[in-house]
């Protein structure tokens, strides 16, 4: 009996020896100068997975094969463009850009055979000049990129994942003066429902090589905007029918000269054109109006409006 409680007596000392120990280790252990970091909040933690896989897709986005533009330029020769051996020529420069999931196109005209060269080459740089801000505006940007490449994959990426932007211009008028040349707009975003469409133009002084706008054309103050208008806003009225927006069309053919800068200069007339949404639904498409220089007297430049017989054997297009 007494061997068995002296057996008990030592199980039970081995047990109490072995907690104050552990105690004792554990007290050490808590006043021990700690290198461990403290807890990550939850939102740390959400914002450093979002990092992380930004950062990733950042890296996976910006390959050079996505972002590398190859280039083709070639030079066409219009062979309608040249109505006598003394008269101004031009001929049509193409540009082709594509990438992997982005083509651009261009084409435009080059003016040729000018009395002056140095106001030949002022104006031919400038065309240039404006074609090339054209396409690289339309450069899809990182965004779009980002959103084709998550979604399209594969060498050779289906139709759908593609964009397009193709600006095409033709000259309307050219003789010893002036140069009208029209551009039409064609668009198509990346994974974009349907295409876009818009107009440009540029018309020039070949005299002095100066770009020149609506206004040069017609005497200052001259109020020509109140007739242009209200021959817009008629006529497109009567071509829209019934489907008439009459704010649509009072805003996109109101009394603001923005309203009318693509336009072009023909043998009867000044043409002017609208892009989507400007004075119409898309579905409707892209209206165009004419305005008689026969209503437009009183009201033109005098120098310009001595050169409109001449319009009718320098007039190309459209």
């Amino acid at each position: 009996m007494i061997d068995q409680t002296v057996t008990m007596k030592n199980k039970y000392l081995k047990y109490t020896l072995l907690i104050l120990g552990l105690c004792f280790i554990s007290g050490i252990l808590f006043f021990l100068p700690s290198n461990s970091k403290p807890p990550i909040a939850t939102n740390d933690v959400q914002n450093a997975t979002s990092t992380q896989a930004t950062t990733q897709m950042d890296n996976f986005i910006l390959s050079e094969d996505v972002l590398d533009w190859s280039s083709q330029m070639r030079m066409v020769t219009s062979t309608e463009s040249m109505l006598s051996d003394n008269s101004p020529a031009y001929i049509v420069q193409e540009v082709d850009l594509r990438s992997k999931f982005f083509t651009l196109g261009a084409s435009y005209p080059q003016i040729q055979r000018l009395p002056s060269e140095s106001k030949q080459k002022k104006v031919n740089e400038d065309i240039k000049n404006f074609i090339d801000q054209e396409l690289e505006a339309a450069k899809p940007d990182l965004i779009e990129i980002k959103h084709a490449q998550s979604v399209c994959s594969g060498d050779y990426p289906p139709a759908s994942c593609l964009g397009t932007y193709d600006i095409h211009g033709q000259v309307s008028v050219l003789n010893s003066r002036y140069l009208s040349v029209a551009f039409g707009v064609y668009g198509m975003g990346i994974m974009s429902v349907h295409p876009y469409h818009s107009a440009r133009s540029l018309h020039y002084n070949l005299q002095n090589g100066e770009r020149m706008l609506l206004r040069d054309f017609f005497k200052p103050n001259s109020g020509y905007l109140s007739i242009i208008s209200a021959k817009v806003i008629s006529d497109l009225k009567n071509q829209m029918g019934a489907n008439t927006n009459d704010e649509q069309i009072q805003s996109g053919g109101g009394l603001d000269e923005k309203n009318f800068s693509n336009f072009i200069l023909k043998e009867n007339g000044v043409e002017f054109f609208f892009s989507d949404y400007q004075v119409a639904s898309y579905a409707q498409g892209n209206p165009v109006v004419t305005v008689p220089y026969s209503e437009l007297g009183g009201f033109l430049d005098p120098e310009f409006e001595s050169q409109i017989p001449t319009f009718a054997s320098s007039t190309f297009c459209c």
